[in-house]
């Protein structure tokens, strides 16, 4: 039976706390009670320590009945500036945005994934200040790595750890769909999720169950375009730019994997090109193959690159709240 103690119990009462926060923006400490059933010394008792931090800041802006001013909690944005970095194809994104979803710099430009980029970043944090850096890209991702697939080789990029050796800003690193799933996670209150995305070259998933990213023994998890379809891989059909029909069916096939393998309560799917395929066609194959009694929930997102942006910038909120709540690390520091 696995133990705690009671720094860790405040730790992860705090980021709930910290996620239900998020999610209403800004709010009473009743409001916070209600929303967490923490019982109100817990959540006063939280309150405090992050203001007294300067995480949160309380703003008396409620007119009770009673003429007192319940104060509302909200984040101190200025410790709460994300720098986002989507990869994509040889060109790249960045958005830095704070947590009240207010955004400071924004520009979409063509570099070398190498010493280029790490010093466009570098200069961003010089110039503003940036909290925590989310690095996305396609391919897979192990040991702070991302790995580009070149067909007969992969090519490994070290932008992450070459970045710790520059700066002591945080910095995390994620697959492009991972991100792209985790935008809808931080907008929907949904345990179990699925988002698949195709783009010109081939197509990848990822999976969010019961509060965890799916990544799999060897990071593999998700590489849907593996999948043998007409003895071709499922990438080399979409690469060769086979007809809506053939999609259609494609995609009927992965949705019946997904949905027999973690049977997700929403599944997204996204296009870098509008293939105008038919969502109609796409859930009546799925139906045919799968029980009467599955009724799948298919969304389609029209905006993957702004999926993968803003799921930045929550996986670096995330990680911010894990840093500001580590009780274990300021007992040590005394």
């Amino acid at each position: 039976m696995m133990t705690y103690k009671s720094e860790d119990i405040k730790k992860m009462n705090s980021i709930e706390l910290l996620k239900n926060l998020y999610q209403l923006n800004n709010a009473t400490m009743a409001e916070l009670v209600a929303q967490t059933s923490f019982s109100q010394s817990s959540v006063r008792s939280i309150l405090k320590s992050l203001e007294n931090k300067g995480i949160l800041t309380l703003q008396n802006v409620d007119q009770s009945s009673g003429g007192s001013c319940p104060g509302r909690y909200t984040f101190s944005k200025e410790h709460f500036q994300i720098l986002s970095v989507f990869v994509d194809e040889g060109t790249v994104d960045l958005k830095l945005k704070d947590i009240l979803d207010n955004t400071i710099f924004h520009k979409h430009i063509v570099c070398s994934l190498n010493e280029e980029l790490e010093n466009i970043i570098i200069t961003i944090t010089e110039k503003y200040v940036v909290n925590c850096i989310s690095i996305a890209s396609s391919g897979v991702i192990q040991d702070e790595c991302f790995y580009t697939d070149h067909g007969e080789y992969m090519t490994k990029h070290e932008i992450a750890l070459n970045l710790k050796k520059r700066t002591t800003i945080p910095i995390i690193i994620e697959n492009d769909v991972n991100s792209m799933m985790m935008s809808i996670k931080a907008k929907q209150s949904c345990n179990n999720l699925a988002y698949i995305y195709m783009s010109e070259t081939g197509i990848g998933s990822a999976y969010y169950v019961e509060g965890n990213i799916i990544k799999g023994h060897q990071s593999f998890s998700g590489e849907l375009g593996l999948l043998p379809y007409q003895n071709q891989t499922i990438n080399e059909v979409i690469a060769s730019k086979s007809a809506k029909e053939v999609l259609e069916d494609m995609f009927v096939l992965i949705l019946v994997a997904v949905a027999v393998t973690i049977d997700p309560e929403k599944i997204i799917i996204a296009m870098k090109k509008d293939n105008n395929l038919s969502l109609t066609k796409i859930k009546e194959g799925v139906s045919k193959s799968l029980s009467k009694r599955y009724l799948i929930n298919l969304e389609k997102s029209t905006n993957p690159l702004e999926d993968g942006l803003d799921g930045l910038h929550y996986l670096g909120i995330l990680k911010l709240f894990d840093l500001y709540t580590d009780y274990n690390r300021e007992k040590r520091n005394g």
